[in-house]
């Protein structure tokens, strides 16, 4: 009834999904700094590959990907224009999944809509285990170890109680791991990491190609944290390790921006001496 879930090669379909959504997101906003006509049509049809990918993927969560992913680019966006056309788009893309039946028989839509839906059974079944994990965690403030959440679980403690119940969740395991204690610091740092990103892009950075390419890095690895909430995408290659160098790259960000200020400087200071050349060689 749902249709095949492709995966190429990577672990599993939630993976592929996720790293197909993060390349739709930076591929697609990365086109709109390019001059080059030629690199702007060959981003725009890697990012149309991307979506593709995602959408044959058959995971639902990674539909979070491009929403929250180009609603962040959006909000750090400067342009009216692009604001205005990018808030229709998505509004328009959330009322056709969630309000109406249109291409209902096309299994890839009829997934995809199943994401909007809360009383899905998936949905409530995820709800039930972390109700179950609620209790077991009480009385754990640091949590109950490295191991002791997610799939490997039951590699490493294959008695315990936590082990018998599946997280589900980049955000679940990690408080099965470390407790509220934990969570609250990783979140906090990745949310740190956001604000680090739309900072530079909104009032930081001044060359213009680098802004937009640090906006999109910025937009996909939003869509990609909340993606984790459904699936334990963070830890995951090779989405997780593309996504850990592309923090690298935002927080090198204003370096770059530096040297490239520079060069524009010395190619500047190059174009003027040039002519003064030429007249006294004449």
């Amino acid at each position: 009834h749902s249709g095949v879930r492709y995966f190429s090669f990577f672990s599993d379909a939630a993976n592929f999904g996720g790293s197909m959504g993060l390349s739709m997101v930076v591929f697609s906003i990365s086109a709109l700094y390019y001059r080059n006509s030629w690199m702007k049509l060959y981003l725009l049809l890697v990012a149309a590959a991307a979506c593709y990918g995602m959408l044959i993927s058959g995971t639902r969560s990674a539909l979070a990907v491009p929403f929250v992913g180009y609603s962040a680019f959006i909000m750090m966006s400067r342009n009216i224009k692009m604001i205005g056309a990018g808030v229709f788009l998505i509004i328009a893309a959330f009322i056709f999944l969630k309000f109406t039946t249109i291409g209902q028989g096309n299994s890839i839509i009829r997934r995809a809509r199943s994401a909007f839906n809360t009383n899905d059974p998936s949905f409530q079944v995820r709800l039930a285990n972390q109700a179950k994990l609620r209790e077991l965690m009480a009385d754990k403030p640091f949590g109950a170890g490295l191991g002791h959440g997610g799939g490997k679980a039951k590699t490493f403690a294959p008695n315990a109680a936590l082990s018998q119940i599946p997280t589900d969740s980049w955000f679940v395991m990690v408080w099965v791991e470390t407790g509220v204690v934990g969570i609250l610091l990783h979140i906090g740092i990745l949310l740190y990491i956001l604000a680090r990103g739309a900072y530079l892009v909104v009032f930081k950075l001044r060359n213009t190609q680098l802004r937009g390419f640090t906006a999109a890095l910025t937009a996909g690895i939003s869509g990609i944290v909340v993606m984790a909430y459904a699936n334990e995408i963070l830890g995951q290659i090779p989405t997780g390790a593309i996504l850990y160098m592309s923090m690298g790259f935002i927080f090198l960000a204003p370096r770059f921006d530096r040297e490239l200020a520079r060069k524009e400087i010395l190619d500047r200071a190059m174009s003027a001496q040039r002519p003064h050349a030429r007249e006294n060689y004449e």
